[in-house]
């Protein structure tokens, strides 16, 4: 018996017992390679339809569709409510943006079914909705209402059971290439690596992004000045009280000059200042970036929402800014009063109704009264007529203001319905 040599190995084989002919050496190398090749495609494949707990599973033909092999964007412009738009009670609650604003994400016709115990739980129900560029808009809803999961299915972390949604005009199932380039994401509970330092941290999801050691340094401190971190520059995130955690979370998701920023409720679990410190910077971003944020704070969506958008068991509830939802639900001005001694509420009430015949008297304490007063009634001439008539009125001051967002929904959204 001999060994196989560079002079032998393509020289066929014989099989002396059976007397079969069994080919050559090197052609078992060759099928080997060409199994091995066939092995790492199926692996490939396999992986794409089935990623496990972390991905999102393509469809079964994504080898043979368009979108998967381009990098340019698909999609740009959707007129989605054109279906809806002669439904008066639709018109009333949704409205559709000015024609020369640019849509950032697209959202159409999105269905999210979960199977929990062999039931089917519909979290998102065939919502169709724009998100449009340097804006802010903001989720609202209860919890289970399918904010986060809208969120994640935008984000491309989830996949939709239906319907399609397009970032800057690519598919989140198909160009999630492209896709990670404009997402910034910061989740609902904070994420961090438990050694690494805030400027680690930066710096960190910044490489990620595609930049290299210096610029990923320079850019972690400009964030951090922006964010009023950088005192707590080599503080590692477990020393990190909450607030300034979540400026940081906020922080890693502007890594990389991320065009869409998706927040899922930044400010939940934070005092009074601390919130408003991640307003400022929210604030700050609007005009720059676009910003999807959710939360259950209305008087937050009411400051920070150029738009709002509400979602109840699934199904879009509105679509508006917070000026034009007031409108719709018909809600006006809110004048408190306050007396000297107890108030002749009969002759206060029958005074400013001479001149707003729709006024409502809201609420009353000891010395108060608040009125909400309609915004086409003629508010100079209810100023006039109570200051002309103060002293028998027994009025110590009065005051103006606008309907709160959280007063409106309180008093109308629950009893919303559609068709």
């Amino acid at each position: 018996m001999r060994g196989v040599t560079f002079n032998t190995w393509s020289e066929t084989q014989y099989a002396m017992k059976y007397k079969l002919k069994m080919g050559s050496v090197k052609t078992s190398f060759a099928m080997q390679l060409i199994q091995i090749f066939l092995f790492l495609i199926l692996s490939w494949v396999l992986k794409k339809l089935r990623p496990g707990k972390y991905g999102v599973e393509l469809p079964w033909n994504f080898l043979f569709q368009n979108k998967y092999w381009t990098s340019s964007a698909y999609i740009t412009k959707s007129n989605i409510y054109s279906k809806k738009s002669n439904d008066p009670s639709y018109k009333k609650y949704f409205v559709d943006s000015l024609e020369d604003l640019e849509v950032a994400v697209t959202v159409i016709n999105v269905q999210k079914i979960f199977k929990i115990a062999r039931t089917n739980i519909i979290d998102l129900d065939k919502v169709s909705l724009n998100f449009y560029k340097n804006e802010i808009t903001v989720l609202i809803g209860h919890n289970g209402a399918g904010k986060t999961t809208l969120l994640s299915i935008i984000a491309g972390m989830l996949k939709q059971s239906s319907g399609n949604v397009y970032v800057e005009g690519f598919d989140t199932v198909l160009q999630q290439a492209n896709l990670k380039r404009r997402i910034g994401l910061c989740p609902q509970h904070n994420i961090f690596i438990n050694d690494f330092t805030v400027q680690e941290h930066l710096m960190f999801f910044s490489m990620i992004n595609g930049k290299n050691f210096e610029k990923a340094k320079k850019s972690s401190q400009k964030l951090m000045n922006q964010l009023n971190l950088f005192s707590k520059a080599s503080w590692i995130t477990s020393k990190l009280p909450e607030a300034m955690l979540r400026r940081l979370q906020i922080g890693c998701a502007l890594c990389g000059n991320a065009s869409v920023l998706l927040l899922d409720e930044p400010t939940s679990g934070l005092d009074v200042e601390s919130r408003r410190e991640i307003w400022d910077i929210l604030l700050i971003l609007r005009g720059k970036r676009t910003v999807i944020m959710t939360t259950q704070l209305l008087e937050e969506a009411d400051i920070l929402g150029d738009r709002i958008i509400a979602l109840h068991a699934g199904k879009l509830r509105c679509n508006a800014s917070p000026s034009q939802l007031k409108n719709a639900f018909g809600v006006g001005y809110r004048v408190p009063i306050t007396t000297v001694h107890r108030p002749d509420v009969t002759k206060i009430t029958a005074t400013i109704r001479k001149i707003a015949p729709a006024a409502i008297l809201k609420d009353k304490t000891l010395r108060t009264l608040v009125y909400y007063i309609p915004r086409d009634a003629d508010m100079a001439g209810i100023f006039n007529t109570l200051e002309y008539n103060r002293t028998s009125l027994d009025i110590e001051s009065m005051g103006f203001g606008s309907t709160s967002l959280e007063e409106v929904f309180m008093e109308y959204a629950l009893n919303i319905s559609f068709n």
